[in-house]
């Protein structure tokens, strides 16, 4: 059968205990890389105790936990780049009549006066607020019209 090499670990701490020498530089290793993770798992929110003594599955958790973080600041981000390509589109849509050499109309578009809505429900506000004013406009001139109607005859 296979001899197993088994030697006196050369620590002081560790004198007299038989390692195998084909995983001792593999426990090594895995020590080392939890000492090279332990300032990763800190920043994540990892106390020492948590990390070092306590359950193992813990770690997984808070792991999962930082790259859901991250995929949700790195969708803001995403977003927040998105409306800046969005606003300069339109700003530059609303020059462009001015860019045009032979074009007739030489004055900018207005420039929108409020930012585009975060989610549907406050873009369908903002339509029915429009819709609304519209409304009252309307109702308006036609009183002003019935006015001038009677005035006149």
């Amino acid at each position: 059968m296979g001899s197993c090499n088994l030697d006196l670990d050369s620590n002081p701490q560790k004198q007299g205990v038989a390692v195998n020498k084909r995983v001792a530089p593999i426990l090594k290793s895995i020590g080392s890389i939890l000492e090279e993770l332990f300032p990763f798992y800190l920043n994540m929110g990892m106390t020492y105790h948590q990390y070092w003594e306590e359950d193992p599955e813990i770690a997984i958790f808070y792991r999962k936990a930082y790259i859901e973080r991250k995929k949700e600041e790195l969708d803001k981000i995403n977003l927040s780049a998105y409306y800046i390509g969005l606003y300069n589109y339109h700003a530059i849509a609303c020059c462009s009549p001015i860019l045009r050499a032979f074009s007739k109309a030489n004055k900018p578009i207005e420039y929108m006066s409020e930012p585009f809505p975060n989610t549907k429900e406050e873009a369908d506000a903002r339509k029915e607020s429009k819709r609304q004013d519209n409304l009252e406009r309307l109702k308006m001139e036609l009183e002003r019209s019935a006015k001038k109607k009677w005035i006149v005859e």
